[in-house]
């Protein structure tokens, strides 16, 4: 997986245009490496809107809410979104990356952690 730099998440979010609609795959947690892991199906704004598998990893995670809202189907999100607090990469389900990190934190889906990996392949057949 590649890392994802402070610098590059503005351009890294405008790729995915703010993750409008992707379709929630699968949040993995693995709390023995600290690390929660998000499986999406997202349109890729390089690839003609193309419909992509990413996968996001938040590794040292320190923070987070799992919550499912009432009504919510968690399986289509509207946005999520990426900011840094410092350091701390946070990554949102509900929130607009412009957002400031006390917002992610109110969220009750969001992660917290040191790094963001991700990488990117073609949809299943």
């Amino acid at each position: 997986m590649e890392e994802l730099r402070k610098a590059e998440t503005e351009q890294f979010i405008e790729r995915w245009d703010d993750f409008h609609d992707p379709v929630v795959r699968a949040v993995d947690f693995d709390l023995d490496q600290s690390t929660v892991t998000l499986a999406l199906h997202a349109q890729d704004r390089r690839r003609d809107w193309a419909w992509q598998a990413v996968r996001i990893a938040i590794e040292g995670l320190v923070e987070w809410s799992f919550t499912k809202p009432a009504p919510f189907d968690a399986r289509v999100i509207f946005e999520a979104g990426i900011t840094w607090d410092g350091e701390r990469a946070l990554l949102s389900l509900d929130t607009k990356s412009t957002s400031p990190a006390e917002v992610f934190r109110r969220s009750p889906l969001y992660f917290g952690g040191a790094t963001i990996r991700y990488e990117v392949s073609p949809l299943p057949q």
